[in-house]
């Protein structure tokens, strides 16, 4: 599950980059066909839902104390719901804005995994 999530981050990121270049592109006088950014644009608004409802679950599943006790957690609904805004009502302004927020979150998502990681290793070791 942590490999899929970081797999939609990287794609995710991509399709942010690929918008901006193609929107530096048009300023250039360069005309590439609407529906590229459309379909990028897209692409990346399924991710940022998903990610919104793994958000969700682990609210749900944690419970609301619990969930807003740990703020990297709340931290990530930030992100998460920040980039949703910015995507829907600033979609062509804030291309940059919403890279850097895609890459924080791919920056937790890569330590929830090596923490995991960790733990399954010491467990290992302990049985040991």
């Amino acid at each position: 599950v942590q490999n899929t999530v970081v797999g939609l981050l990287l794609v995710d990121i991509l399709c942010v980059i690929s918008e901006i270049v193609l929107e530096g592109a048009e300023h250039e006088g360069i005309h590439l066909p609407p529906s590229l950014e459309h379909t990028l644009h897209s692409v990346s608004f399924c991710i940022l839902c998903l990610f919104l409802g793994e958000i969700s679950l682990y609210f749900v599943a944690k419970g609301p104390l619990r969930f807003f006790s740990q703020p990297l957690e709340v931290l990530d609904l930030v992100v998460v719901t920040g980039s949703l805004y910015c995507d829907i009502h600033f979609h062509a302004a804030t291309g940059q804005l919403l890279v850097l927020f895609r890459l924080w979150r791919l920056g937790r998502v890569c330590h929830g995994v090596l923490t995991a990681q960790r733990e399954i290793l010491e467990r290992k070791i302990h049985a040991l």
